[in-house]
């Protein structure tokens, strides 16, 4: 795992997820885009590196994974804008002005983020 919560790229971050399978399929696709992931716990199965290679395949050479223990680590190690996306937003994805830094956070896929 790396440290690139503090570059002047863009990041996505997972908040709690809940299927292994899902956050395999996210890693694919950060590492395919060259772009770091945070992955926030707890999880909603036992985290583990055996499970993150399973869920990401051979991708996970090419991952740059930033692991958090809480949502306050996190926030403590994040610089620039995060940026929730839900299904409840005012404006679309595609209105948005975003920035080199910017972070774009996802839910749970059960219950998405606590307000």
């Amino acid at each position: 795992m790396i440290d690139a919560c503090n570059s002047d790229n863009p990041s996505l971050a997972v908040f709690q997820p809940d299927i292994a399978q899902n956050l395999g399929a996210m890693l694919r696709l950060t590492a395919c885009f060259g772009v770091s992931i945070n992955i926030i716990e707890p999880c909603g199965f036992p985290f583990s590196q055996k499970v993150l290679r399973r869920s990401a395949m051979d991708y996970m050479d090419f991952a740059k994974i930033n692991h958090h223990t809480s949502y306050k680590d996190f926030r403590e190690k994040t610089s620039g804008r995060v940026i929730l996306l839900t299904t409840k937003a005012e404006k679309s994805i595609w209105e948005h002005s975003f920035e080199n830094n910017d972070t774009l956070l996802v839910g749970q896929e059960s219950a998405g983020v606590p307000k």
